[in-house]
């Protein structure tokens, strides 16, 4: 006669080691990414901060910075002159 078969026996979770190894590598390289992801975050030196502020010109505010000291001082020799 047909053995009846439990719906118990066939949900059985039964994790074999590489089950449980790759189970533990995934966690692993979960916590790794969130790490690589707060490092971004939290260990922004405070120099990166005026540089992303100027846009992408490729560091025309420091031109800009110069150009207003040479006009300065071509005022100023122009004074004492």
């Amino acid at each position: 006669m047909a053995e009846e078969v439990s719906i118990e026996d066939l949900l059985v979770n039964e994790y074999s080691t590489i089950d449980k190894i790759l189970e533990i590598g995934l966690y692993i390289g979960a916590v790794f990414q969130l790490v690589c992801i707060g490092a971004i975050f939290f260990l922004k030196s405070p120099d990166d901060d005026e540089e992303d502020g100027s846009g992408n010109d490729g560091g025309t505010s420091n031109n800009n910075t110069q150009e207003k000291m040479t006009k300065k001082d071509r005022a100023e020799r122009k004074k004492k002159n």
